[in-house]
């Protein structure tokens, strides 16, 4: 990660020996300015304390230990002023304010508009295009005058050397025209996609990071581990692409796994005798 310092860039690392970093590192950004601010608060406090009391040998060397995690704290408060450049603006809001509406799967029309006001300024082309996903994947596809008509806006405004590219998300199946009333709703709601209250300050939730969005791919994975696929089949088969289960004494898979590209020819006898089952999922989240 690059940092300024006294006008040259230096690269610092960002992991866990960094003892504040540590501390943050899986916090809410709201609430890491709120500890880097009562942390700065805290050191303006003792400084003061230091300057106007008597202190004993045994405060001063405390105080010089606060003293040693200096520039760990100017580097992100730094880092921290910096990234609020972005969230602060407008554009931020409203467009973290327009993804929840999509997950949300409400207000359709203003939904469309926004992202055919976003191609006509011409705003960049992969920011406009996860959203246009996310809009196709949460409601099944577009209706196909809507799909057509922000096709030929895409491409009149990228220019046509794109049309492979929307050629190959349409394959994909990432953005489609809408043939079947959408499952959207019915996974959301059965795999508690979208938390209503998150506490960002004591989180007990994954969706407090991603601003009361749970994604799909880590509510498969903890209902695995609680409870198992069985409990939830129903819902597993609203999802698209294939999946499969491997367990102890044999491998059973649905057809459309045979024919899924790059599947393994053979599974590991070995594998097939522990005791706990293997499960493989084969899924696609917006």
């Amino acid at each position: 990660m690059g940092a300024q310092q006294e006008g040259k860039k230096m690269k610092v690392p960002l992991n866990s020996s960094d003892k504040l970093f540590k501390e943050i590192r899986d916090l809410n950004f709201e609430v890491v300015v709120q500890v880097l601010r009562q942390k700065a608060t805290s050191m303006k406090q003792d400084y003061t304390e230091m300057t106007t009391t008597h202190q004993t040998v045994s405060e001063l060397k405390d105080f010089v230990k606060k003293l040693n995690s200096l520039p760990e704290m100017t580097r992100h408060i730094n880092l921290a002023q910096h990234l609020s450049t972005f969230t602060s603006k407008h554009s931020f809001q409203s467009r973290l304010d327009m993804e929840q509406t999509l997950v949300e799967a409400q207000s359709y029309d203003i939904c469309f508009d926004y992202i055919e006001e976003l191609i006509q300024k011409q705003e960049p082309l992969v920011s406009v295009l996860r959203l246009l996903i996310l809009f196709s994947i949460t409601n099944s596809g577009l209706p196909k005058k809507n799909f057509d008509h922000l096709r030929r806006e895409l491409l009149h405004s990228y220019g046509f050397e794109n049309m492979a590219m929307l050629n190959n998300l349409e394959k994909a199946g990432l953005l489609k025209k809408q043939e079947s009333k959408g499952n959207w709703l019915t996974i959301k709601r059965n795999l508690q996609l979208v938390a209503e209250d998150t506490d960002t300050t004591n989180p007990n939730d994954i969706a407090y990071v991603f601003s009361g969005y749970a994604p799909l791919s880590i509510r498969l994975v903890q209902h695995a581990v609680r409870s198992g696929w069985r409990s939830m089949e129903e819902t597993l088969r609203l999802l698209p692409g294939p999946h499969s289960e491997m367990k102890r004494g044999g491998f059973s898979s649905s057809s459309s796994f045979d024919k899924l590209h790059g599947a393994p020819a053979a599974v590991d006898r070995q594998l097939l005798m522990e005791d706990a089952p293997w499960y493989l999922l084969f899924s696609l989240e917006g």
